[in-house]
């Protein structure tokens, strides 16, 4: 969710068009279309996710020089189970917007606010008590969290990944049948 812009896709020549070529087709079922392309946005979101957590770690380790104090593994997949749910995020939000620029804008409107609420720019202890609760219907509260827990030695870092896994879930889902439910399949490509 660091990302602010709606990523492409990135595809090999014969990937898109085989695609194109099942969009365009009358012969090929709908849904079938439908799952290739929400199985290939999920592919090559979660790469690009793995291979930013594992840059940036080294870059830390490696060249900085900076200790985090945590296990690196364990920091790992908290970034990564994060970036599970920034991909299901982002397709969620692909699934309902008409266009590439709709869900451009529409990343914005949802990314920045959510980061706000959920305390990633001021401590939430600043926000009154119902903005607290509100906090906690967002992704980037449970990284936080899991991220203090492991600072403090992991105690809640079970129930943290697993919120979090949930919201993957109930993302990928949703995303799905919107997915499933869109008319117009041809046009988000």
């Amino acid at each position: 969710m660091a990302i602010q812009e709606a990523t492409p896709i990135v595809l090999t020549a014969d990937e898109r068009t085989t695609l194109e070529g099942w969009v365009r087709s009358g012969v090929i079922e709908h849904r079938l279309v439908e799952r290739a392309r929400v199985v290939l946005l999920a592919a090559a979101g979660l790469a690009i996710i793995a291979a930013q957590v594992i840059i940036v770690l080294g870059v830390l380790r490696g060249i900085v020089g900076i200790q985090t104090y945590v296990p690196d593994l364990l920091l790992a997949g908290i970034l990564l189970l994060f970036g599970v749910v920034s991909v299901a995020l982002g397709m969620l939000i692909a699934a309902f917007a008409p266009s590439f620029g709709v869900a451009t804008g529409l990343s914005t409107l949802i990314i920045s606010p959510s980061c706000m609420l959920a305390g990633c720019f001021w401590s939430i202890s600043m926000m009154p008590p119902v903005m607290q609760k509100l906090a906690l219907f967002m992704p980037q509260r449970w990284v936080l969290d899991g991220l203090a827990s492991l600072q403090e030695g992991g105690g809640r870092l079970g129930i943290d990944m697993l919120v979090l896994a949930a919201f993957a879930v109930t993302f990928f889902l949703v995303a799905i049948y919107g997915f499933k439910r869109r008319e117009d399949a041809g046009q988000f490509v």
